[in-house]
């Protein structure tokens, strides 16, 4: 019964999208709307991931920007070319990049707890498109292979550091440790003139809902209250069914079936899709959207997202309703606004309520500074509210390689009452070819 009421929700989007089908126009989508050259002619093919996905991301690290040290285009030029060839010839796109994340604690839970932890992030994503290009119905096969690797023997990963200092929020998102695998492998296939969309294979849940345009930890805030919401119980990476569709120009429904747990990240586990999605355990989520048109949804959206988490091994069941809005304007501004409300159960619930607010402001040479506050009301009633503010700044030291500093203060830590405030101080690198 559950699996049959859940795929139903999949199959309202395939009634919905062809009603209004023809009366949109086609430049309604796979339109950019920052008109950036990219050094290999990498453009978003389009889809339904927000700007972490797969898509967004070769053509961000693709783009022309204005580093403060100008390392000549000339030194990388046979590389970039060989990638425009490839792309031009057969739409495969590719990248190889490198992320090291640095973090500082001001204070730990106790005299033993670690309170500095440093990582590294190797990822190559990969796009390809062999169907579709002409007609905009584009099939594309997407995947990235990841390292994560903390420096040093024993050492906690900075994503965890909040578990040794008091932060009941990630303070390095994504910043942990697993040997190589695919963390992403899947199959997307656009219908309607990328008015319908359908995604099946390995996903990262939290690329596709309740996304906002600074969400990306290894670009932009290194916290995850700032990133995405912590009322929900995302799974990891894992097998799932999506999809999306557009009723209206404005309006988007998207749909999707996960595995519950994901990916469990046990060493040595090239391509594993996780333990419970065949047993019919699910995170289920349907978010319904406005937007300008869809192809702006990087930069202009406003979301209503439910989700529902059976119970798993080491998880009980839970639901809750998360909220999303960017929208970007003077191609300058970046205002964002996070909330999060659910019944707090879930293995990876870190906030029964959680509201947050921000901005980031984009500068001609491609910095940003963002800037974002947040209150979060802990599942366990015992543990007092967290409030967080964060700052960072992302400058582009050459073309390859951005540097951002970034400083959280945390006000009433969730999980040291021993202290009052917690002083987080990162530094993050990150090279992109």
């Amino acid at each position: 019964m559950k699996t049959r009421t859940s795929l139903a929700l999949i199959g309202v989007l395939m009634l919905l999208c062809p009603v209004t089908a023809r009366a949109q126009r086609p430049d309604s989508v796979g339109v950019r709307i920052i008109p950036d050259s990219t050094y290999s002619g990498y453009d978003d093919p389009g889809g339904i991931a927000g700007p972490e996905g797969i898509g967004a991301q070769l053509t961000v690290a693709n783009e022309v920007a204005e580093p403060y040290f100008r390392i000549p285009i000339r030194v990388f030029k046979p590389w970039y070319e060989a990638k425009a060839k490839v792309n031009e010839g057969y739409g495969l796109r590719y990248g190889i990049n490198y992320t090291a994340v640095y973090l500082t604690a001001s204070d730990g839970i106790a005299d033993e707890s670690e309170t500095s932890s440093a990582s590294g992030i190797i990822d190559i994503p990969v796009s390809w498109t062999p169907v579709g290009r002409e007609s905009g119905n584009t099939g594309t096969l997407g995947f990235k292979f990841e390292n994560r690797h903390v420096y040093g023997s024993n050492a906690v990963a900075p994503m965890f550091l909040g578990f040794e200092t008091g932060s009941i929020l990630l303070p390095a998102t994504k910043a942990n440790e697993f040997s190589f695998r695919f963390t992403e492998f899947w199959w997307q296939q656009a219908l309607l003139q990328q008015r319908l969309h359908f995604v099946v294979g390995k996903v990262d849940p939290t690329n596709y809902y309740t996304f906002h345009g600074l969400i990306h930890p290894f670009m932009n805030f290194f916290g995850y209250g700032s990133s995405v919401s912590p009322s929900a119980n995302w799974p990891n990476q894992g097998f799932g069914v999506m999809a999306s569709g557009l009723p209206t120009k404005n309006l988007y429904i998207t749909a999707g079936l996960h595995d519950a747990g994901g990916d469990p990240f046990k060493s040595g586990e090239v391509f594993y899709l996780g333990d419970n999605f065949f047993d019919g355990k699910f995170f289920k989520a349907v978010e319904v959207g406005y937007v300008p048109s869809f192809a702006e949804r990087y930069f202009r959206k406003i979301s209503v997202t439910y989700w529902h988490s059976d119970a798993f091994e080491g998880s009980e069941e839970g639901q809750g309703v998360a909220f999303a809005s960017h929208w970007f304007f003077k191609d300058r501004y970046i205002p964002f606004l996070l909330a999060g409300f659910s019944d707090g159960k879930g293995a990876n619930v870190l906030a029964k309520q959680i509201v947050a607010g921000g901005i980031g402001f984009r500068f001609k040479s491609h910095d940003i500074l963002g800037l974002t506050l947040n209150w979060t009301n802990p599942p366990d009633s015992s543990l007092r509210d967290q409030y967080t503010a964060e700052a960072y700044y992302r400058f582009y030291l050459t073309e390859h390689l951005e540097v951002t500093p970034d400083l959280q203060w945390v006000y009433h830590p969730s999980l040291n009452p021993s202290v009052t405030s917690l002083l987080y101080f990162g530094l993050r690198m990150r090279a992109t070819l």
